[in-house]
């Protein structure tokens, strides 16, 4: 085990850019405190800094300022898009924009600069001092807790903006170095957290502690973040930037009803608020003409991720299962509860019984919840039902998952579904909610198919293509003719890790729960 001091608390003071205050050596973890010096120049580069997760370059989505502009600590620079999620990086200082160093749709690599900007002669001096102390304005952990990447660690009050600083590691708090209400000097460390799995190096810790990083990176922000989970119950959730939108329209958040994963307020929330935003908003016909010459479209973001992926899916040798359900008591209960969301803004649709049906049954057969090793020597069986829901987006095709529906409500799993078809739509997925998933659920029948051949994403061993539901002749228990509510389901399952019967057996207990929803409840927790 390794204790280290931890978050020296950066300059940038939010989410993926804690990072900057951290520096890998072999078997070691060394704090940097960020430099400071080039508030001394009249010009600056922002570059791009490290966003984690081995991303190594992103691609330009958007610009927020254009050359002339003037901005202020916080401000939006740009929208970057890598391969696992959409990025905003923010401002640090006050300043007029002097130059744009990419085009949209260019690709930047981790390190290179992004924009230049003039910095006004108010931004040094004893402005500077005043940008260099933060007050801690509540703590999200106390000594003893576990807490995993992007967990919030505490919230602090700069001059300009409260923001939330989260965990770069996995690990448990030893010591919190700070209390509510101290000010502390950027740079300082905040927290110490014991990381499992390394070796200490005290030398080259305290050695970063005094010597300043000479390199000027921006601040980062998440663009959909969970980084907020842990915050104290009648607080509102929202990241910087909501509430900058929030300050300048003079909106009390507490207001503002929030459509995010358990309640925060997103941006849409307030601008909707303000009525700045129409719900249902439909989009125009659109003539299409056939194209008049070839088109090269460059691979990027969740596209390219998907075609690595879906390649390292042709080596799994697959097994596909087709069966029938009768939907009709599904329906019934669906339609029951409708009302239920509608009062608490959720829309029910039947997907959430199917991921709880779908997590019921894994209980009862772990290996189709499972992976094989890289080296092919194990099988890993996963405690957590992180299920996965092929979406179609407008940036193609999307993976995201819900995690541990084996520990979630009906209604929980409706929320997080929520959440994440709302942020499929504005291709906003977080980089949390693509990753760790164990067993996927592909709804082709949402645009109209029956029967599909559906592709394992591994390193998962399964996956179930839905159809859509149909009204067919069917022959009751007294050998009647009736109609049917029937839609069609098709698997495909690794024959490494699954035989032919386990997936039989295991489609057969999760119809059983769709087509008698009320033994779900007995095994509700």
């Amino acid at each position: 085990m390794f204790v280290a001091r931890f978050f020296r608390l950066p300059r940038t003071c939010f989410s993926l850019s804690n990072a900057h205050g951290i520096h890998f050596s072999r078997g070691s973890v060394s704090v940097i405190n960020p430099s400071f010096s080039a508030i001394s120049f009249p010009t600056i580069q922002f570059k791009l800094s490290d966003i984690g997760e081995g991303i190594a370059e992103v691609q330009i989505k958007e610009w927020y300022v254009k050359v002339g502009d003037k901005i202020s600590q916080f401000d939006n620079l740009c929208e970057v898009q890598s391969d696992k999620a959409a990025v905003t990086i923010t401002s640090r200082y006050d300043g007029v924009i002097k130059k744009l160093l990419f085009n949209v749709d260019d690709m930047a690599q981790v390190g290179q600069p992004l924009v230049e900007i003039d910095v006004e002669d108010g931004s040094k001096g004893d402005k500077v001092s005043s940008q260099l102390k933060k007050c801690i304005r509540d703590l999200y952990v106390k000594v003893g807790d576990m807490v995993s990447e992007f967990d919030s660690l505490c919230e602090v009050q700069s001059d300009k903006a409260a923001v939330t600083i989260t965990s770069r590691y996995e690990g448990i708090i030893k010591k919190l170095l700070h209390k509510v209400d101290e000010v502390v000097r950027v740079g300082e460390p905040l927290v110490e957290i014991e990381v499992a799995g390394m070796v200490s190096n005290t030398d080259a810790v305290s050695q970063h502690q005094t010597e300043p990083s000479k390199l000027l990176q921006p601040s980062v922000v998440a663009t959909t973040s969970e980084s907020l989970g842990h915050i104290a119950s009648g607080k509102v959730l929202a990241t910087p930037a909501v509430r900058r939108v929030a300050m300048e329209n003079k909106v009390d958040l507490k207001k503002v009803k929030g459509s995010g994963k358990d309640g925060r307020v997103l941006k849409e929330d307030v601008l909707k608020f303000l009525g700045q935003v129409k719900e249902g908003n439909f989009s125009t016909f659109i003539e299409l003409s056939p194209l008049s010459e070839d088109r090269v479209v460059p691979l990027r973001g969740y596209t390219r991720t998907m075609i690595k992926t879906m390649s390292e899916a042709l080596k799994i040798p697959h097994f596909g299962y087709d069966d029938e359900v009768h939907a009709d008591a599904l329906m019934k209960i669906r339609n029951e509860l409708q009302e239920f969301g509608k009062e608490r803004g959720i829309k029910f649709s039947f997907m959430p019984f199917f991921i709880k049906a779908a997590s019921l049954a894994l209980t009862e057969f772990p290996s189709i919840n499972a992976s094989i090793d890289d080296k092919f020597e194990n099988i890993i069986y996963k405690a957590s039902h992180n299920i996965c829901l092929a979406m179609d987006t407008p940036g193609g095709l999307v993976v995201p998952n819900i995690k541990h529906c084996e520990q979630r409500s009906i209604f929980e799993i409706a929320s997080e579904l929520n959440r994440l078809h709302e942020d499929g739509k504005r291709e906003k997925i977080a980089r949390e909610d693509l990753m760790d998933g164990t067993f996927t659920i592909s709804n082709i029948g949402s645009i109209g198919g029956t029967y599909a051949s559906p592709v394992i994403f591994p390193p998962q061993v399964a996956i179930v293509a839905l159809g859509r539901i149909q009204k067919l002749p069917r022959y009751d228990s007294n050998d009647n003719l009736v109609p049917m509510h029937i839609f069609k389901v098709s698997w495909a399952a690794d024959h490494r890790v699954v035989d032919g019967a386990t997936i039989a057996r295991f489609s057969n207990r999760w119809k059983y729960y769709l087509e008698h929803p009320s033994a779900m409840l007995t095994l509700l927790k």
